[in-house]
């Protein structure tokens, strides 16, 4: 990952995908490797004030995206990063303000980049967690699939 710093992807997050804006999500922590993301809970409830899960689940999506994306576009700048599948397990209502978090192995990631330009795209799972104040409210597996534009 190159020059990416917090703002920076935070920043293009709100620019680029205008219901991280909405949703006010902040990137709270940012490595190669890693990333966590925040959300509100007042942006983001539901009637019985607890998360949404439309939100729980757009905040899993945009973590995956974010991690792959700010490795992708270092390698290959023009190359398209699309979600093609999602699960989240719901296991309690989150009440407070949340975060979603995965991890990128580094073979993960080499294969995926090494996988790229030879077939002019890729696939790549991440799997991660989300939750509040340090407890997991749910699990989620997102699949990614990048092509060579």
């Amino acid at each position: 990952m190159g020059m990416w710093t917090v703002p920076q992807l935070e920043s293009y997050l709100h620019r680029e995908i205008p219901l991280a804006a909405a949703m006010e999500i902040r990137v709270a922590d940012l490595d190669p490797h890693h990333i966590r993301l925040t959300a509100p809970l007042a942006a983001n409830r539901n009637p019985h004030e607890t998360a949404f899960g439309g939100s729980l689940a757009t905040l899993a999506v945009v973590t995956g995206w974010a991690l792959l994306h700010v490795n992708l576009v270092d390698a290959f700048p023009t190359a398209e990063l699309v979600i093609s599948s999602h699960e989240v397990d719901y296991i309690k209502p989150v009440q407070a303000d949340f975060s979603a978090e995965c991890d990128l192995a580094e073979s993960d990631l080499a294969g995926f980049l090494a996988a790229l330009p030879e077939s002019r795209s890729a696939e790549i799972e991440l799997s991660g967690v989300m939750g509040e104040q340090g407890h997991v409210a749910s699990r989620f597996r997102s699949r990614f699939h990048a092509t060579m534009t």
